[in-house]
């Protein structure tokens, strides 16, 4: 398995390349100039406040996880747990941050869990990141109406139900995975399917989806808040039910893009639909980029730093 993680990391570099590369058209495109000026109207005295809710947010989705490992008979101790659940965010750039999967080579090589059992996690993750985003900007939806925001909630509304019935029906799971198995990136990973479907029934019982989701929700509150903060810090002042309709969605949209960390569509989505709510092209595109540094960016060499203290143990 582990091959498969070394390739994308030393594909890390043309990766980072191809993102500078389109940070720095964005920033032309934006004038930078402008997001100069902006930046030095920055309230940097927010910064700790941003920085607590968005740690805080990722610690809640690292306790998740440790409550989703639990359901497979996998207890680690709550700092074991949170230092795994980091090192994983290391690879959250991938597509879909499918490279996450990496948790279940270090659940592997450091507790000896057979990845056949683990590999679940992360999906089960992501699902519930779905979930949780989309419960979001329906909820938004009650106090501001967008017609696209409500189309690609619906879609996405369905998507879920569709995942819902493939885990719950073994024969659609079979189908489903027996499709993966002819890409050569899936196929390491389902060729053990019936062990993989009795943990992801475990991880997705009635009880650790309720769960999941509680603390979701709680993670992704804490998350909009710091973003909203963020725009407060510029001050921008902008309903709190806008930011999260003109933020998440674009995040829904870079994720199914399935392009490594959304780059390109949750920019260039999100500067669409801030400079609709009348904010101005350059200072979007400053919120923008402040928002991915203090989240997406920050926590990716975050999860590098502590991949390094994870693999020297």
């Amino acid at each position: 398995m582990i091959e498969y993680f070394l390739i994308i990391m030393n594909r890390g570099l043309i990766l980072v390349f191809f993102i500078l590369i389109f940070y720095i058209g964005f920033i032309g495109f934006s004038d930078f100039s402008k997001i100069s000026n902006n930046l030095s109207d920055f309230n940097y005295n927010l910064i700790p406040v941003i920085f607590l809710f968005v740690i805080s947010a990722f610690m809640i989705l690292g306790i998740r996880q440790f409550f989703v490992l639990k359901q497979i008979g996998i207890s680690l101790s709550i700092r074991d747990n949170l230092k795994l659940y980091f090192s994983g965010l290391s690879m959250i750039i991938s597509p879909g941050g499918a490279g996450q999967l990496i948790k279940s080579y270090y659940l592997k090589k450091k507790y000896n869990y057979e990845i056949k059992e683990t590999l679940p996690l992360v999906f089960v993750e992501r699902f519930l990141d779905l979930i949780c985003i989309t419960t979001l900007i329906i909820f938004s939806l009650l106090f501001i109406q967008n017609i696209e925001i409500i189309f690609l909630a619906s879609i996405v509304s369905l998507l879920i139900i569709m995942i819902i019935l493939i885990i719950k029906f073994k024969k659609l799971f079979t189908l489903v995975t027996n499709q993966l198995s002819k890409i050569s990136f899936f196929k390491k990973f389902v060729k053990d399917s019936s062990d993989t479907y009795n943990s992801l029934n475990k991880m997705t019982s009635t009880k650790s989806l309720l769960l999941g989701y509680g603390l979701g929700m709680i993670s992704f509150s804490f998350d909009a808040i710091a973003v909203y903060f963020i725009f407060m810090a510029f001050d921008v002042d902008l309903n709190f039910f806008k930011i999260i309709a003109s933020i998440y969605p674009s995040i829904l949209y870079g994720a199914l893009s399935f392009i490594p960390g959304g780059v390109g569509v949750t920019e260039l989505t999100a500067l669409r639909l801030l400079t609709d709510e009348g904010i101005s092209t350059s200072l979007s595109s400053t919120i923008i980029l402040t928002t991915r540094f203090f989240t997406i960016w920050f926590v990716t060499v975050l999860g590098f730093a502590i991949t390094k203290i994870l693999l020297k143990k």
